[in-house]
C-alpha cells in the first residue's frame, strides 16, 4: 500500500513528561507533507503560559508551484541566466581581490573546473556577493562556497549541483550570514544545502530537489541564537532525518506556514527558528 504523504502535516510535541502526536488535516493552508519535531518543557499544557502556535496567512498570499516554475515571489524571478561561463578559479580570484565591506557583482555564470579545491570557493572577508541573476554550477564535484568570515551576504544567485561529504553542499557559513533572493537546486551533502554555524537568515529563497542526510535544504547548527526563514519555498527536498527538527527548552514557539506542498526534510535546527510566509 502506498501512503499518500501529501494529505497531512504531522506534528510531534515532546516534553520531559510525555509524547503526543497531533495531525492537522483538511485545512488547505496547512495541509501538506511534513513532520515537525518540537522539544520544550511543558509545551503541551494548554492551561500553562507556554504555547506552540501554528499561524496561518490568507490564502491569497500563498505561494504556489505551477508547471515547474516557482511563482508568487518577487526579486528572484530572473535568477536563471544563461550565457558564457567563467571558472571557479576566476571567481575565487575576483573574490580574493574584493575589499572587505564591498559588494562584488557577478557578470556571468560560473562552473567548476577540473583540479579546483573540493572544499569550494573560499570567502574570508565580510563582503556582499550579488549574483545579478547568474548561476554557479559545481557539476557535483565540489562545495560551492566555504565562508569563514562573519556577516557575509549572498543575494540573487542560483546555486546548483554542489556536492560534499560534509555539511553545506552549496554554502557553508562558519559564522553568521544572510542569504536572500537565491535559488538552490540539486545539491547533495550530509547536512544542509546551506549550513550555518552562526546565526542564519534566509529570505525569499527557493530550495528544490536538494538531498542530505539531515536537513536537506537548511541546517542551523547554533543553539544559542534565533535563526530566521521567511518568504521561501521548499520543494522535493529529501533527507534521512525528519523534516523540521527544533529542540527547544524554553517556551513559546511560533511557526507560520503558507501554501501547500509541505514536503519532507527541509530544515534542521537545534534551537529557535522564526518562520514567516514559508511554503513547503
Amino acid at each position: 500500500m502506498c501512503f499518500d504523504y501529501n494529505n497531512f502535516l504531522k506534528i510531534f510535541f515532546y516534553n520531559k513528561w510525555r509524547t503526543e502526536t497531533h495531525e492537522i488535516q483538511e485545512n488547505n493552508v496547512l495541509a501538506g507533507t511534513g513532520h515537525i519535531h518540537i522539544w520544550c518543557d511543558q509545551c503541551l499544557a494548554s492551561e500553562d503560559d507556554s504555547t506552540i502556535e501554528l499561524s496561518q496567512v490568507d490564502a491569497d498570499e500563498m505561494m504556489s508551484f505551477e508547471e515547474g516554475k516557482l511563482i508568487g515571489q518577487t526579486g528572484n524571478d530572473e535568477l536563471i541566466s544563461e550565457g558564457n561561463s567563467g571558472t571557479f578559479a576566476e571567481l575565487q580570484g575576483n573574490i580574493t581581490a574584493a575589499k572587505p565591506g564591498s559588494t562584488f557583482t557577478l557578470t556571468e555564470n560560473y562552473e567548476w573546473e577540473s583540479g579546483f579545491d573540493i572544499e569550494g570557493i573560499h570567502i574570508d572577508k565580510s563582503i556582499t556577493i550579488d549574483g545579478n541573476g547568474f548561476k554557479i554550477n559545481a557539476k557535483e564535484k565540489s562545495r560551492i562556497f566555504k565562508i569563514t568570515a562573519d556577516n557575509v551576504i549572498l543575494k540573487n544567485i542560483s546555486f546548483t549541483n554542489g556536492k560534499t561529504t560534509g555539511n553545506g553542499s552549496a554554502v557553508f557559513f562558519e559564522k553568521s550570514g544572510i542569504v536572500t533572493n537565491c535559488n538552490f537546486s540539486n545539491n547533495f551533502n550530509d547536512g544542509g544545502t546551506v549550513f550555518f554555524v552562526g546565526k542564519g537568515e534566509v529570505t525569499n529563497c527557493n530550495f528544490t530537489g536538494n538531498n542530505a542526510t539531515t536537513g536537506s535544504a537548511i541546517y542551523f547548527w547554533n543553539n544559542r541564537v534565533t535563526h530566521t526563514v521567511s518568504n521561501s519555498i521548499f520543494l522535493n527536498n529529501r533527507a534521512n532525518a525528519e523534516a523540521l527538527e527544533i529542540i527547544k527548552n524554553d517556551n513559546n514557539i511560533t511557526i507560520i506556514f503558507t501554501g501547500q506542498n509541505n514536503l519532507l526534510n527541509a530544515i534542521y535546527s537545534p534551537d529557535d527558528v522564526t518562520f514567516t510566509n514559508v511554503t513547503y
